[in-house]
């Protein structure tokens, strides 16, 4: 496919079968994982995604009391009042979980349980816990912790609060000395820890609140999530803000920093219908021609990709009770040591294959099914202000469920849910970051992700000022995104190289944050919104820089972070390519220059590369309908292919 030239045949030889072992090592090990995680399938090509579900119910809850048993724990149990009740109405693992059911004046005492003296022990150490309300209380669970000494004489080691102003299920994690102190301990804090008291909210007199996978842990990670429930958690982290995937809090806080418009321009409605339209064409396309091979083999994949989400979906074992709540499969965030996930297992796999059984097929029962599935999601605790124990990652998991959220915004906004989606996706997407003049670095994971899932929130609201205002933030944010970055800093360098991970990394990260820069800048071109021309610049110099940088397809070694052996990567991001090119009037014909070379419809890596790519279990969902009809569109102009630079 490619030749590489060596100075000395002896080390060109090494060279080579050293990189033949890697990637045979690789191939094996990624085997035998797969071998002992799913039943076996047919290998797709080597040039092709390859399609898997990681399901890790694999024993990881043998530390947590998760209330299976025909009996209420014995450490368990009610003190002054209230009532304990296994229940089966809500559950985050087995079939049941504990329904405390909470008066005033009672507590709810745990004895000597499990691994709590261990928690206790280690500098890191906490619990991780589950929580389900049916009817939120605008009032806080106390919870106190310390030896019987401790407790007996009311000086509890740890005391913290947990906000109970949700419905639906809410994760968290506490670590014990960082998040629990209390400054008023007396203690030496020698004696074991033995006892937790959780008290009720002073709020109301009565209530119930459903308690499931309680673990007591030596180390709780670093990476928990601040939220609404427990706005204290990592607070002696960066200065208050959180970690690098533990913002969502912090930029939740913030508030607009432009003036409001006093009205929206005819221009500007315009403007929004036009990016909503473009947008909806790059999906679905716009009369698409099948006999075209490239769309045949994608609408074949993507046919496929419907039918598997389908068969996932009926495996949620999704049900309403008379109440109207729903049950199925418990979700875990990606980060946890619990599955299956949110992102992976169902925003992934499920989302976007129930909207194209609707939209495409024509099929009314995939709308329940989405409806559905938006009530499951919700109720398991994705949801505005919900930290799910940790959102470390998770919104390179969650593609399909922000691209359905705005396919959706109709059916969600008439069944009285698009409010509710809404104020998730901002949370989600820390969108408040886009109130802020300097916002710190971006990175490569941010641009691939969350720039897409902020336009669509902007387009899903209502036409008015604030939509002008939430659009012109969103504007200069992806404009300071893909400015050329100090430093060790991503995702864009001055020599236009991608940067991640403090390194080049032109075989991973950056060229999909090439690609969707991209197409961002497509979507908004000829509009009041349009990206600065310094930032078309800078996207159009890295893609350009990006295609003398590979081997037509294929990316050096050295530039290639931990994904050495990674074949074949120029033709994942084609697209992109054509996206810059029809950006510009007239169009820009040194893209579609680099385009032409790069299209070659009967190369392999094209045909088994990037044609049968349509579903969205990558971090980015690039591989439509429309966008190959883009390129199909651009290589039906005319323009000459570019010697090879």
């Amino acid at each position: 496919m490619h030749k590489i030239r060596f100075k000395g045949w002896v080390t060109g030889v090494v060279t080579v079968l050293l990189v033949l072992a890697l990637a045979a090592a690789a191939s094996i090990w990624n085997r035998l994982q797969n071998d002992a995680l799913e039943p076996q399938e047919p290998q797709p090509s080597p040039a092709v995604k390859a399609q898997k579900t990681a399901i890790r119910d694999d024993g990881s809850f043998k530390n947590a009391e998760s209330f299976e048993g025909e009996q209420i724990p014995a450490a368990w149990h009610t003190e002054g009042g209230g009532r304990l009740s296994l229940s089966e109405a809500h559950y985050k693992h087995g079939l049941q979980s504990l329904l405390w059911q909470w008066e005033q004046g009672a507590k709810l005492a745990i004895r000597k349980p499990q691994y709590l003296e261990q928690a206790g022990s280690g500098k890191r150490g906490g619990m991780k816990l589950w929580l389900y309300n049916e009817k939120a209380v605008d009032g806080k669970a106390t919870f106190r912790l310390g030896s019987e000494q401790d407790m007996a004489r009311s000086d509890p080691r740890y005391v913290f609060e947990i906000g109970l102003n949700f419905t639906g299920w809410r994760g968290m994690w506490i670590q014990f000395r960082e998040d629990g102190a209390s400054e008023s301990y007396k203690g030496d804090g020698k004696a074991p820890l033995e006892v937790m008291d959780i008290l009720p909210p002073a709020v109301a007199p009565a209530g119930s609140l459903f308690i499931d996978v309680v673990e007591f842990a030596e180390t709780i990670p670093v990476t928990r999530s601040t939220d609404y429930q427990v706005p204290y958690d990592r607070k002696r982290s960066n200065g208050g803000i959180g970690g690098t995937w533990d913002r969502s809090y912090f930029w939740s806080g913030l508030k607009p920093d432009l003036p409001l418009p006093d009205r929206i321009t005819p221009e500007e409605t315009r403007a929004f219908e036009t990016i909503a339209r473009r947008y909806e064409n790059w999906i679905y396309g716009e009369n698409p021609d099948f006999t075209q091979e490239p769309l045949q083999i994608r609408r074949q994949a993507l046919q496929s990709f419907i039918a598997k989400g389908l068969q996932k979906y009926e495996q949620l074992g999704l049900k309403r009770d008379g109440n109207g709540y729903i049950t199925g499969t418990p979700l875990f965030s990606s980060r946890s040591t619990h599955g299956p996930e949110f992102g992976e297992d169902v925003a992934r796999a499920i989302f976007l294959p129930l909207v194209f059984d609707f939209k495409i097929n024509g099929r009314q029962e995939s709308l329940k099914k989405t409806l559905d599935l938006f009530d499951y999601f919700h109720d398991q605790g994705w949801a505005d202000g919900s930290g799910l124990e940790t959102l470390d990652h998770e919104t390179n998991r969650t593609n399909g469920y922000f691209h359905t959220v705005y396919l959706m915004r109709k059916e969600l906004k008439e069944t009285g849910r698009l409010e509710r989606e809404l104020a998730a996706v901002r949370w989600y997407t820390n969108f408040g970051k886009t109130y802020a003049m300097d916002t710190g670095e971006t990175t490569a994971d941010e641009v691939r992700t969350k720039l897409m899932y902020e336009l669509l929130y902007v387009l899903a609201l209502d036409d008015g000022p604030e939509k002008v205002r939430e659009m012109k933030g969103l504007v200069r944010w992806i404009n300071n995104a893909l400015t050329a970055a100090p430093g060790f800093a991503g995702t864009i360098k001055e020599d236009f190289m991608g940067f991640h991970h403090r390194g080049v990394y032109m075989s991973a990260y950056a060229p999909q944050a090439f690609h969707m820069a991209a197409l961002i800048a497509y979507l908004l071109h000829d509009t009041p919104f349009a990206l600065s021309k310094q930032t078309t610049d800078n996207v159009r110099g890295a893609l350009l820089t990006f295609r003398i940088v590979s081997n037509k397809y294929d990316v050096p070694v050295g530039v290639s972070g931990r994904f050495p052996t990674k074949d074949g990567i120029a033709n994942e991001i084609i697209p992109a390519y054509a996206y810059m090119a029809l950006a510009a009037e007239p169009v820009d014909r040194e893209m579609a220059g680099a385009f032409m070379r790069l299209w070659d419809p009967k190369s392999p890596y094209l045909k088994q590369g990037l044609f049968p790519s349509a579903d969205s279990s990558d971090v980015s969902y690039l591989d439509t309908i429309g966008g190959l009809q883009l390129a199909l569109k651009l290589a039906g102009m005319g323009v000459p292919a570019e010697q090879s630079p």
